[in-house]
């Protein structure tokens, strides 16, 4: 045989060679996320506007460590921006109880306080804020504005209980020659001076807010006397009377003494 079909069969005939198969690599195990990692996340989404983003890391944060304040600031702002007053402040309320000394967060949890209507407890924490940190000056801002608008509330508020109170017409009782500027003394009728008629005549009058006499109307006293007392109590003016330093319509009763001697009287 040839060396060709001689080495063929040599070939053929011998066992195969093993086929190195390499050994697999061991994949490492990933750490699992800390909470500074879903902290970090939910700030991000917080500034992008992804709210509920933001606080499905917070609350994951918040389960990984409850102890730590800026979770909290970070979620109480999530819900102020959901409107969600009232859950803002809880966590504002856990920020200071953990860090005392948060300026910040005193000043957010005044401005939760005042959307939820409480404007005694924001003034309190405006307030507050501005003493732990002067330089402040939102907190500074904030603090008088909320104390302009409650006194001009209150003030308000005092003008309508005043306004509420005024009468239409004061009642001023009996009026004198004291309360007027110009007191007209009635003229003795030749009627009543015959029949030698005396007495006194009542004359309810009603003054509007110059003082000028605008209605009378004698309610005692004789009939021939009644005339001349509201005619002279209708020629006569008054000073204004006054509510609270205001000018009122008022009504009251002048008293006339016809007596012929020594003279009418009022």
């Amino acid at each position: 045989a040839s060396n060709e079909l001689l080495n063929a069969i040599l070939a053929k005939s011998a066992p195969p060679k093993p086929i190195a198969t390499p050994a697999p690599t061991p994949i490492p195990t990933p750490t699992p996320p800390d909470f500074s990692f879903y902290q970090k996340r939910a700030d991000s989404n917080l500034l992008k506007g992804e709210l509920s983003l933001a606080l499905a890391d917070y609350d994951k944060a918040v389960e990984m460590r409850d102890n730590e304040p800026s979770i909290y600031f970070g979620r109480a702002r999530v819900y102020q921006n959901m409107k969600s007053y009232d859950r803002s402040v809880a966590d504002f309320d856990k920020v200071i109880e953990l860090n005392p000394k948060e300026s910040a967060a005193f000043f957010n949890r005044g401005v939760s306080y005042e959307n939820l209507g409480k404007k005694d407890l924001a003034v309190a924490d405006f307030r507050t804020s501005v003493e732990l940190d002067p330089k402040n000056e939102l907190a500074q801002s904030n603090l008088k504005r909320l104390l302009d608008e409650i006194a001009k509330e209150e003030a308000e508020k005092a003008a309508a209980a005043r306004a509420a109170a005024r009468p239409a017409i004061f009642d001023a009782g009996t009026i004198s020659a004291s309360n007027a500027e110009k007191m007209v003394t009635p003229i003795y009728s030749p009627m009543a001076l015959k029949s030698n008629i005396e007495g006194r005549v009542s004359v309810e009058v009603e003054i509007d807010e110059t003082g000028k006499v605008v209605n009378v109307e004698a309610v005692t006293g004789h009939q021939l006397l009644r005339s001349s007392a509201e005619d002279a109590a209708r020629k006569s003016r008054f000073k204004p009377f006054l509510w609270e330093g205001t000018p009122i319509r008022a009504k009251g009763v002048i008293v006339y003494n016809f007596s012929r001697q020594p003279g009418i009287k009022e």
